[in-house]
């Protein structure tokens, strides 16, 4: 009934809307027409009086005193055609007590309605009479009534056909606006607004009925990389094949919906274990690869699940519930489904309190630079550093980057932070040799964030290097393989960019991503970064030591430098050096240390080239100035 008042109070309104169009319309155009009109006849007949006016006023001068009685002359000014035809008027020429003088009517009668004008008659200075003319302005309200009747017989006639339409037209357009109003456009799955519509209406009535229900969250695994890859049209194909594929999971009860982005949700009529099979269902559905723009794709999901009563019975709780276990599900490792368990809030509540405090760290200069030394492996000589970010915490010390750089990412800081640590590391290096130390070079990680999405991150890169005056070739960069294949083509224009101003390049994890010699060639890189878990196996693993000679020789034949991560032990070093790999880096070489600690480091490098201190081989730095990872 509810829909059936709303069918037909739509209808109404629609037929008030029409019928107020054009009902307006069909009198505009009269009445615009009938003003128009009356401006014109009155400006025609302002200057028809003018006219005459002079020439009565004339006859005034020629002979004063005795105008009166020239009424031949006088009927000449009147009925003289001084404008193209007019209307019926009456013209009169009357003294000053209103008495008629002269008159003359052309083209018959005045009829109402009239329009009057008429002008003053002066005789030696004085108001001698008037000058009045009088038009008929009937064919004109005969014109308008005729045009305003066919205007609204024609409106009337429109607005018949139009509400005239068949009621089962009204219905269909207004059943296709409720389903754009609760179905996303994209899946053809109900949205958020109608999920939670649903979700209150099923948690009050599995309340009544004493039933459990449960509801999942699930986020999709590497759907950012799609778009990124392969642009959003190929996200969009994504999201309607992840769409077809859960509506085969779930039941005809069950309610399927497309939150927002990535993220599905689904509502089912059951207990907890019923709802966990689906979970998992769904899953192994994932595991099978979906064709996204011609070509297999890997995509998979992270599932919450929260049930009422046992996580609430309010809808927002239980979705709340159901969110944060898909986040713990995600961050335990991807393709995985969790239930929602009390503990859970501890870890959501750590993240959440880890972002408040992130947000003001810089403002704080909680931040602080640390230098692993990079070390020429022939000589021993320090070649240079790399600035490593820590976070010194107000209360837990310092926090490892595992932990917060991702936090940074996620929240959108990491552009700024970026920034400061490019400033910093570059002044720095500045201060250093404004003390007379080694010219050293500094490198740099730059997160995939901040080279793939800061538009003006060649900028930023060149700001640095004028605000500290640092020159160009003592920075280098690093970044990943993923980040670089991300978008190769923006990739190879902002490298070569940065490369044109002198910065040098470095791939840092080589070998643990796409290794790719076309994009080698291609890309302006110097240096090649061994990932250290192929430094850490090499001496176990003969694959391993297999992967660093070849990735050593490929270095060399494409003229690259190569940089050793993760040195250990001498034995690691002397492989290494047997290789032909120039450069290293490791705890066996220098821990990450602050800028005082690095800065005793140079002074005795100093001391050792002007003869007077021992050659020490490579520089080590205080094993306890960095307990956090490298």
């Amino acid at each position: 009934m509810s829909q059936l008042f709303k069918r037909i109070s739509a209808a109404a309104v629609l037929q008030f809307l029409v019928w107020g169009v054009l009902l307006t319309l069909a009198l505009t155009l009269p009445l615009t027409k009938a003003s128009l009109d009356y401006q014109y006849e009155r400006g025609m007949l302002r200057s028809d009086l003018q006219a005459r006016a002079f020439l009565v006023g004339n006859r005034i001068s020629a002979n004063p005193q005795f105008w009166r009685f020239e009424e031949f002359r006088l009927l000449e000014a009147l009925e003289k055609d001084l404008l193209p035809e007019g209307r019926g008027d009456r013209r009169a020429v009357v003294d000053d007590k209103e008495r008629t003088i002269v008159e003359t009517l052309k083209r018959g009668a005045v009829a109402p309605p009239v329009l009057r004008e008429r002008v003053d008659l002066f005789e030696n200075g004085q108001l001698a009479g008037y000058l009045v003319i009088e038009r008929s302005m009937r064919l004109l309200v005969i014109e308008a009534a005729v045009l305003g009747g066919a205007s609204l017989l024609l409106a009337v006639c429109i607005a018949v056909l139009l509400t005239k339409l068949p009621l089962r037209q009204l219905r269909s357009m207004e059943d296709e606006l409720a389903h754009k109003a609760y179905h996303d456009d994209l899946t053809g799955l109900l949205n958020r607004d109608a999920f939670r519509r649903l979700l209150s209406d099923a948690v009050a009535r599995a309340g009544r009925e004493r039933r459990r229900l449960a509801v999942l969250f699930i986020d999709l695994d590497r759907f950012k990389s799609i778009n990124d890859s392969m642009g959003h049209d190929a996200g969009d194909e994504a999201l309607r094949a992840v769409a077809e594929r859960l509506r085969h999971c779930v039941r005809a009860n069950d309610v399927l919906a497309r939150l927002s982005g990535d993220e599905f949700a689904i509502v089912v009529d059951s207990p907890t274990v019923s709802a966990k099979q689906l979970g998992e269902s769904v899953l192994t559905r994932f595991q099978q690869n979906f064709e996204v723009a011609g070509r297999p794709w890997r995509l998979g999901c992270c599932i919450g699940v929260a049930v009422t009563p046992d996580h609430g019975d309010d809808p927002d709780r239980l979705l709340a519930c159901a969110d944060t276990a898909m986040l713990v599900a995600k961050n335990s490792g991807r393709s995985a489904c969790r239930v929602y368990e009390e503990s859970m809030e501890e870890s959501v509540l750590r993240r959440v309190n880890l972002e408040d405090e992130l947000r003001g760290a810089l403002e704080r200069n909680e931040f602080r630079l640390h230098y692993q030394p990079l070390v020429d492996l022939r000589t021993g000589a320090l070649r240079g550093v790399e600035a490593l970010l820590r976070w010194q915490h107000p209360t837990r010390g310092l926090v490892s980057p595992l932990e917060f750089i991702p936090v940074l990412e996620s929240m959108g800081l990491i552009h700024a932070v970026g920034q400061w640590v490019l400033d910093e590391s570059c002044a720095q290096l500045c201060r250093w040799q404004a003390q007379g130390l080694l010219a050293l070079q500094v490198s740099v990680n730059v997160s995939p964030l901040q080279f793939s999405r800061q538009l003006d991150f060649v900028d930023a890169v060149r700001g640095a290097l004028q605000r500290t005056g640092l020159p160009p070739a003592q920075l280098q960069l690093e970044l990943t393989e993923s980040t670089l294949m991300t978008d190769s083509a923006q990739s190879q224009r902002l490298l070569n960019e940065l490369r044109h101003h002198g910065v040098e390049l470095a791939i840092d994890d080589f070998g643990t991503g796409y290794s790719s010699l076309a994009y080698l060639r291609s890309f302006p890189v110097s240096v090649l970064k061994i990932d250290r878990s192929f430094v850490r196996d090499m001496m176990s693993s003969d694959a391993n030591a297999s992967i660093v000679k070849a990735i050593v020789q490929m270095a060399q034949g494409l003229g690259l430098s190569v940089t050793a991560e993760g040195i250990e032990t001498a034995e690691q070093l002397a492989a290494l050096k047997a290789l032909g790999c120039s450069t290293g880096q490791g705890f066996g070489l220098g821990r990450p240390a602050p800028a005082e600690v690095i800065e005793g480091l140079l002074r005795g490098a100093a001391a050792q080239q002007a003869g007077q201190a021992p050659a020490s081989g490579p520089p080590v730095a205080a094993p306890a100035a960095d307990p956090v990872s490298a």
